[in-house]
């Protein structure tokens, strides 16, 4: 697996693409729309194919490639069950909480807004 760096532009980086290329790979749809904004928005989320045969990826590859490599790590070390346990706990420590407050708390405003507050905790705990 390739090992990529990430850093500020400073106009020393070398970029694999040309002017030629890109209009190349806007051309058709330029041609059929006429609307350059429209044809580079195209180009930045679906890609496109080289006149030369590589494949330049797009906005869509990009996210499906990393949708693939979090469920490969889910996968890998089975954090659903971590989640899972963590999500029992929590909901065991709000049944508590609720039965505190309904043993010690007299009806009213005060216990009105400490069960409000129990009922504003999200669900999912990820």
């Amino acid at each position: 697996m390739p090992l990529y760096r990430y850093s500020r532009w400073d106009g020393s980086q070398k970029i694999d693409l040309d002017a030629d290329q890109l209009l190349s790979a806007m051309a058709d749809d330029l041609l059929a729309d006429g609307d350059p904004w429209r044809a580079l928005r195209r180009l930045m989320q679906q890609g496109a194919r080289m006149p030369e045969g590589q494949r330049m990826p797009g906005l869509k590859d990009l996210l499906d490639r990393l949708k693939r490599q979090r469920q490969q790590r889910l996968n890998r070390y089975d954090l659903g069950s971590s989640l899972e346990d963590i999500k029992k706990k929590l909901e065991e420590v709000v049944q508590t909480e609720r039965e505190g407050i309904k043993q010690r708390t007299p009806e009213g405003r005060e216990r009105r807004q400490r069960e409000e507050k129990l009922d504003a905790i999200p669900p999912d705990p990820a």
